[in-house]
């Protein structure tokens, strides 16, 4: 792990899938009940481990009452949105354009969290700014608007 500091940011690096699940966890320490958080460019695919670690994060996020809206990949197939969509307080959905990104973004409160999962050592970028958090609020919520609900 790395962090850098500057003018009203904080910026920490995490590496491994560790660093990853660590940073993308970190969110229950600051998130309260009713709250939300949103991801986006979420890949159609994703190694087992990977999913399995979502199925028990989706558990606890929805025992603490947590919601979150997720944008998935064009090419996200129907199983793996139902199985979001199953979980109390998931709104998942496909990303209204066919753009397939190595990473994926989350915003929560005035964090940033960017993961760069692919191959065998992933990368997560973590930024605490508030600006920067809106700034990526605002380009997700042009995408959810032309998102369209997921229905199974």
């Amino acid at each position: 792990m790395k962090r850098a500091t500057a003018k009203h940011s904080t910026v920490t690096v995490y590496e491994g899938f560790k660093g990853l699940m660590t940073a993308y966890t970190k969110r229950f320490n600051v998130l309260k009940e009713g709250d939300e958080y949103i991801n986006w460019g979420l890949p159609a695919t994703q190694p087992k481990h990977h999913h399995i670690f979502w199925e028990r994060d989706h558990k606890e996020r929805a025992k603490r009452k947590i919601k979150a809206k997720l944008l998935y990949n064009k090419q996200v197939d129907d199983q793996t949105l139902k199985n979001r969509n199953s979980f109390k307080g998931v709104d998942a959905r496909r990303m209204p354009l066919n753009v397939e990104a190595p990473s994926w973004l989350m915003v929560y409160k005035d964090v940033v969290v960017m993961a760069i999962p692919q191959g065998i050592h992933p990368i997560t970028i973590e930024i605490h700014n508030p600006e920067v958090a809106k700034s990526f609020t605002k380009y997700f919520e042009w995408f959810w608007k032309k998102s369209k609900e997921f229905n199974s």
